[in-house]
This record gives C-alpha cells, sequence and structure tokens, in this order.
C-alpha cells in the first residue's frame, strides 16, 4: 500500500478512536461551559503559505519521498517535475496528492524544491476547518480578497472554478451548482498561480485579462 494511502488510512482510525473515546465519555450537566474545538492535528493540518501536513513548501523531492514514499505518477521536463501520489485503489472514493516540483537555487545549490502542493482528501484542513467539501462561503470567510481566475473541465464533464487567494498561499477548486471545494493547492504567499498552476488540468484556462 503507498504511504500515501497509509498515511490516510492512520488518520482515518485515529478519527475514529478519538470519536469513540468522546462518545464513551458521560454526559455533562447543561450548565457545563461549552468546550472550544481543537485545531487539527500537525499531521493534517494545511497552512496556507507553508504546508500540507508534512510537506511542506521548499522540500526536495527526495525529502518528500522519505515522508510519502515513490510517487504513483510522474512527469518531468525542462527544470519542471509533477509528482502524483493516490489513495489506495480499494477506498470508497479516490484522493490524490500532487507536488510541484521547480528547479531553484539557493545559495550555490542548485536542486528541485516544492513550490505547489495539491490535495484533493478532506483529511486534510486549516486550522478554521476548511477541507474539500467545504462550501465557498464558508471560505469567502476566511480567505478575502478570493478572486475567480480560472476554469476546467472534470473528467466528469463538470466544470470546476479556480479562486485565488495570493495574499494567503492558498488557491482552492470550486464546482457549481453546490459552490464546493474539490481541491485546495498551498503555494508561496503574494504569489498567484496563475500560468503557473501546478499542470494536473490540460483543459484549464485563465480569463481574458487575468
Amino acid at each position: 500500500m503507498p504511504r500515501f494511502a497509509s498515511l490516510l488510512l492512520l488518520l482515518f482510525t485515529l478519527h475514529a478512536c478519538n470519536t469513540l473515546n468522546k462518545e464513551e465519555q458521560p454526559q455533562e450537566s447543561a450548565t457545563t461551559p461549552e468546550v472550544t474545538p481543537t485545531a487539527p492535528s500537525s499531521d493534517i493540518l494545511i497552512v496556507p503559505g507553508e504546508r500540507v501536513g508534512l510537506i511542506k513548501l521548499g522540500m526536495t523531492p527526495e525529502q518528500v519521498h522519505g515522508i510519502l514514499g515513490k510517487p504513483d505518477e510522474g512527469d518531468a521536463a525542462m527544470g519542471k517535475a509533477l509528482s502524483t501520489w493516490h489513495t489506495d485503489s480499494t477506498a470508497t472514493k479516490q484522493h490524490q496528492l500532487n507536488i510541484f516540483f521547480v528547479r531553484t537555487t539557493v545559495g550555490e545549490e542548485e536542486t528541485m524544491r516544492a513550490q505547489q502542493i495539491r490535495v484533493t482528501s478532506p483529511d486534510f484542513e486549516t486550522a478554521g476547518g476548511i477541507r474539500t467539501g467545504s462550501p465557498i462561503d464558508s471560505i469567502r470567510r476566511d480567505f478575502t480578497p478570493l478572486h475567480r481566475t480560472a476554469f476546467y473541465t472534470r473528467e466528469n464533464q463538470e466544470t470546476a472554478y479556480l479562486f485565488e487567494a495570493p495574499a494567503d498561499g492558498i488557491s482552492f477548486e470550486i464546482v457549481y451548482p453546490d459552490s464546493i471545494c474539490v481541491a485546495m493547492t498551498v503555494h508561496e504567499k503574494r504569489l498567484s498561480p496563475k500560468n503557473s498552476y501546478l499542470p494536473v488540468h490540460p483543459t484549464l484556462r485563465y480569463y481574458d485579462g487575468q
């Protein structure tokens, strides 16, 4: 089983155990103060402009492989590379993690480093609880301004729209009519991925003048 799939399975198991433990706790009286929800654990936390779970922007392919294992798919050319990890084929719904590497120079060292990280699994979320499956109204409450910059056609022929929050370092792929997020991409803050959005959608088109 690929490490990405194993990681998701482990996260699901831990979530189920925590839920069970909470259900086993005795019910407290109505006068008990409301408990503030705990923040997501570091393993599943999306930090805009920084990381998705344990994978951080700026990591080399070797560092990423040490966490996720070798990718299930890969494509490289002209100093750029796209790596993709899939959930286990037996999963009820398939999800993927995409990492776009670009050759950069740090000091005197030139190497490939993660520039964008895209995730479709709802197991990963921001500190505010935004994840795939969140409605755009909730996303707008946490990320403003939010700009619609591009669109593409999905495999099921639905049209998805790319919304960017460049100042925060995150982008969202939204489908209508329900206005639901189907993917999230973390990139550098104040860097719009326009014309450099990781190449996972062959039909991606930007609006004129953007």
